[in-house]
C-alpha cells in the first residue's frame, strides 16, 4: 500500500513538473512572440547622427524594450516623413523643418524626439577662396538642390545678411553634386550640412569653411525622431519604450563615438569609417547630453516662425501641434 502511494505520488510530481515545463515554455514562446518588430527610415545614408542607432542595436538596448528593430537607410528628410506618415515603418529620421511641413499638408506623423538641437545646414566654400563672411556671396555662384530644406531657407538667411534674392547666382543641380561641384571650382560655395559636407569635403583634402544657417539669423531644429499619428494612438506604449531606448542610444554615444562607430561598421561594412567617424565627433556639437532627447518648445516655435517668414509654411496651426514632447521622460 505504502508502495503503491510513494509510486503514485512519484507519477504527480513528474505530471506537475511538465506542466510547469509546458508553462514556462509557453511563457517564454509567448515572450518571444510579443516583441514588436519595428522599422526605423533614417533620413539619410548612415552617418554621424545616426550611428546611435546602432549601437543600441548592438548593445541590446531595442531588444531590452521589447523590439526587434530593423534600420533602413533613407533618401531625404521628405521621403523619411513619407514613408512613417503612410504607416509603411514606424519610425523615422528627419530634420524639423521636413517634419513640419509634412505635417502641415495633412502627413499623419509627430515628432517624438530631438536628435539635434540645432540644425547644421549652412553655407561652404574654401577656406582659400575671398569668401570670408556671407555678405560675400554676392556676385559668386552657388550649387543648390530645387525644393530642399536648405533652399527653402536660403532667401531669409540671404536676407538677414544684406543680400537680395538676386546677389547670389543659383547653381541647380542633385545633391550628390553639390560638393563634387565646389572640389571641381564649377561652383563658389554650395548649401549644405555643416557636418556630412564637412568631414567628405576634408576626406579629400578639400580645405572647407562652412557656417550654420543658425549662426546667421535662422535658427532651426536638426533631425529628430518622429512617429505616425495612429501609432501613438493605438500604441503609446511601443512609442514610449522605442523612444526610451533611442534616448538611451544617444547616451552611450555621447560618452563614446567611436563605439557607435565601430557598431555601425559592423552592421553595415560597405560605409565610409573615416567620413562616418568624422561627421559622428561632430555631432556632438548638435546633441545636447543634458536635454537627452527632449523637445526644447522655444526651439520649435522659432523654427515654425523661420519657415513662416520664409514662406515655406502658410498653415496657423500653433507650434506645439507639430510634436509630442511627453514621451521623453525628464
Amino acid at each position: 500500500m505504502r508502495e503503491e502511494m510513494t509510486s503514485r505520488r512519484g507519477r504527480i510530481s513528474k505530471i506537475f513538473a511538465l506542466a510547469m515545463a509546458l508553462v514556462l515554455l509557453s511563457a517564454g514562446s509567448h515572450a518571444a512572440q510579443a516583441a514588436d518588430n519595428v522599422s526605423l527610415r533614417l533620413h539619410w545614408l548612415v552617418n554621424g547622427s545616426t550611428v546611435a542607432f546602432y549601437l543600441g542595436l548592438e548593445r541590446g538596448y531595442f531588444k531590452d524594450a521589447g523590439i526587434n528593430l530593423t534600420i533602413n537607410e533613407g533618401k531625404g528628410s521628405m521621403i523619411a516623413a513619407q514613408v512613417v506618415g503612410s504607416g509603411s515603418e514606424q519610425f523615422g529620421t528627419a530634420d524639423a523643418v521636413s517634419i513640419i511641413q509634412s505635417e502641415a499638408k495633412g502627413m499623419p506623423i509627430k515628432a517624438i524626439m530631438t536628435i539635434q538641437d540645432v540644425g547644421a545646414l549652412g553655407v561652404l566654400w574654401s577656406k582659400t577662396s575671398d569668401i570670408k563672411a556671407m555678405k560675400d556671396l554676392k556676385g559668386k555662384r552657388m550649387g543648390v538642390t530645387a525644393g530642399d530644406a536648405l533652399t527653402q531657407q536660403w532667401p531669409v538667411v540671404a536676407e538677414s545678411n544684406g543680400l537680395t534674392k538676386d546677389s547670389v547666382n543659383l547653381a541647380y543641380m542633385d545633391g550628390a553634386a553639390k560638393p563634387v561641384s565646389l572640389l571641381n571650382g564649377q561652383v563658389d560655395a554650395i548649401l549644405g550640412a555643416c557636418i556630412d559636407h564637412v568631414v567628405l569635403l576634408e576626406s579629400k583634402g578639400f580645405p572647407v569653411q562652412c557656417q550654420r544657417f543658425a549662426d546667421y539669423g535662422v535658427p532651426t531644429v536638426g533631425v529628430s525622431l518622429l512617429t505616425n499619428e495612429n501609432l501613438i494612438k493605438n500604441n503609446p506604449d511601443l512609442v514610449k519604450r522605442f523612444v526610451a531606448a533611442s534616448v538611451k542610444s544617444y547616451k552611450a554615444f555621447y560618452e563614446d563615438p567611436q563605439a557607435a562607430l565601430d557598431a555601425a561598421v559592423r552592421a553595415r561594412p560597405d560605409i565610409d569609417r573615416k567620413v562616418v567617424g568624422g561627421q559622428a565627433e561632430l555631432i556632438k556639437a548638435y546633441y545636447s547630453a543634458a536635454a537627452s532627447g527632449r523637445i526644447d518648445r522655444a526651439k520649435w516655435q522659432s523654427t515654425v516662425e523661420v519657415m513662416k517668414k520664409t514662406g515655406v509654411l502658410s498653415s496657423d496651426r500653433p507650434f506645439d501641434s507639430y510634436f509630442v514632447a511627453d514621451f521623453v521622460q525628464p
